[in-house]
């Protein structure tokens, strides 16, 4: 949504593309906030206040647009909530949330109690200023969060308060929060029949959350064993270490070893299927591992697993024996790593699950 189009304004474009001027950047910020949907009153101020400084330097480039431009920016610092006829941007740090839809925007707060209060009297969301009616999964999270937190305050009515699930305690999924705000949006509103099967298409929601959950940790569970597999050979390359204490004075026997025991127990297979598993939990394990990754790690052990086969010439020893010892360090790092990850996603999921057994719950409550 672009609140601002520099198309409008040719010759400023023009003008600020030749000076390498920051008001482009300054502009799309504006457009990504509004579109966004939520954003405080003071980033939005911030910014316009900088297009309109530039603006003002250069009036005498393009008189006639500065004004047009000007105006604009104007009307957006003087805009006002109409629920509660303030200023948008009279308070610093005010959350604002815009409807999708229309593009109107409102103190957060105020447009929040307008939704509690037209789900209290059952009739549709609708915008304050133009009265088109809002899509409750087109509103940000803030701006759903800040309604719940209305609706639950005393004297607002058992009507909206038994019809809704609590959000209290649902904390990991944001898949779960999501469909509990969205139904909780909408809930005032729905006749008898219509609340029913909006029941029903929670629960399958929710037992479709539960699925995902479990098979993510079942893979979890499938990787953290391939990673014990993995783990266990690295040690026993540790026991082949040992068992060559002069390694460094006799490395023929040594290299032999080392080559023999990665192809009998198949290092770079388990690390190859250590690395799939990851892949499958959507783990985004270069943040993990930072500048090395599990890919990287395979395609190093391979390429060493084929030197260490290759190997005829003493005088590659030296710079073999030290990349060995090396990479071994490098993928016993990653590997403990990769597992504190996972005994991460192991909770993450056990607390999902958790939360869905507290949202079921209010289901079976709500449908008695």
């Amino acid at each position: 949504m672009k609140i601002i189009d520099f198309d409008h304004f040719p010759l400023l474009r023009g003008h600020f593309d030749q000076r390498g001027s920051t008001v482009h950047s300054a502009v799309e910020w504006v457009n990504n906030l509004w579109s966004y949907g939520e954003f405080a009153s003071d980033d939005l101020v911030s910014f316009l206040t900088e297009i309109a400084t530039e603006v003002d330097a250069a009036r005498a480039a393009a008189p006639a647009e500065c004004d047009s431009l000007d105006s604009r920016i104007r009307h957006l610092l003087e805009l006002e909530c109409s629920p509660c006829c303030t200023p948008l941007m009279l308070e610093l740090r005010t959350p604002v949330s815009v409807l999708q839809k229309c593009g109107h925007a409102f103190h957060t707060t105020c447009i929040a109690e307008w939704f509690v209060k037209a789900s209290r009297d059952q009739v549709p969301w609708t915008c304050p200023n133009c009265r088109r009616e809002v899509d409750t999964r087109s509103c940000s999270q803030g701006l759903m969060e800040e309604f719940w937190h209305h609706a639950g305050e005393p004297g607002l009515g058992d009507a909206i308060s038994n019809s809704m699930i609590s959000v209290r305690g649902i904390e990991v999924s944001a898949e779960l929060r999501r469909l509990v705000l969205e139904f909780n949006a909408g809930s005032g509103t729905w006749r008898p029949a219509e609340r029913t099967e909006r029941l029903e298409l929670l629960r399958a929601a929710v037992d479709g959350c539960d699925t995902r959950a479990r098979q993510s940790f079942d893979r979890a569970m499938e990787t953290a064993a391939e990673l014990q597999a993995c783990l266990a050979l690295c040690a026993r390359i540790d026991e082949v270490c040992a068992a060559f204490p002069g390694r460094r004075s006799a490395p023929d026997l040594f290299i032999a070893a080392v080559a023999d025991h990665w192809t009998r127990h198949s290092l770079m297979n388990t690390l190859e299927r250590l690395r799939d598993g990851v892949a499958a939990l959507d783990l985004n394990y270069r943040d993990v591992l930072g500048t090395c990754d599990l890919d990287t790690l395979f395609r190093a052990v391979r390429e060493l697993h084929l030197r260490l086969a290759a190997y005829r010439d003493e005088e590659d020893a030296p710079a073999l024996l030290d990349e060995l010892e090396l990479l071994h360090s490098r993928v016993v790092t990653a590997l403990q790593r990769v597992q504190r990850r996972l005994l991460d996603v192991g909770d993450e999921e056990t607390r999902v699950r958790g939360e869905i057994d507290r949202v079921r719950e209010q289901l079976r409550d709500m449908g008695n």
